[in-house]
């Protein structure tokens, strides 16, 4: 018995290529919403990473800022010497030998004098680290654009918080 095949069953060459050419579309989108995705991992990864680097350091400082003026005996003369606002410098006697003058007794936070030139609290590079002066300079954060002070106390002994920077209230109490 003899079969003859007449209609031959398979793809033509327009058809394969066509197929190609929709596998290598959808190939495509899926790259470009995988490296999407990638990108905005990364991307929220170093926002996280900056994050942390700043509530670390903002920790650090609330520490140690709280014991500004630590004097057990009364006789170092410690306490706030700036509180501005884009630096804070203040001093502690760690160690009750009633001086300042020891590592880690004089203390400054905020951007180095090289990285603020004019003073206004903005890195003049776009970022800076946030640095701890003492005898030498420790950085805490790294890549800080702004940085800024703000303080709160009661200065007329009422029971509520006087808001304003040290000068406007020191003007007020003469």
């Amino acid at each position: 018995m003899q079969t003859l095949v007449k209609n031959k069953s398979g793809f033509t060459l327009i058809e394969l290529l066509m197929a190609m050419v929709t596998g290598i579309i959808v190939l495509a989108g899926i790259y470009a919403a995988f490296n999407s995705q990638q990108k905005i991992h990364t991307n929220e990864s170093q926002v996280v990473d900056a994050e942390q680097n700043v509530r670390a350091a903002a920790h650090f400082m609330v520490r140690e800022i709280r014991l500004a003026g630590m004097d057990q005996t009364g006789m170092a003369g410690a306490g706030f010497v700036i509180a501005g606002p884009h630096s804070i410098r203040f001093t502690l006697d760690r160690n009750d030998d009633e001086d300042v003058l020891d590592t880690d007794e004089d203390i400054t936070y905020g951007f180095s004098a090289a990285a603020d030139t004019d003073g206004d609290g903005y890195a003049d590079s776009g970022a800076a680290p946030i640095a701890r002066v003492t005898t030498g300079e420790d950085r805490l954060a790294e890549d800080i654009h702004a940085l800024g002070f703000a303080y709160a106390f009661d200065d007329n002994g009422d029971g509520e918080l006087d808001y304003g920077t040290l000068l406007e209230l020191s003007q007020q109490s003469l």
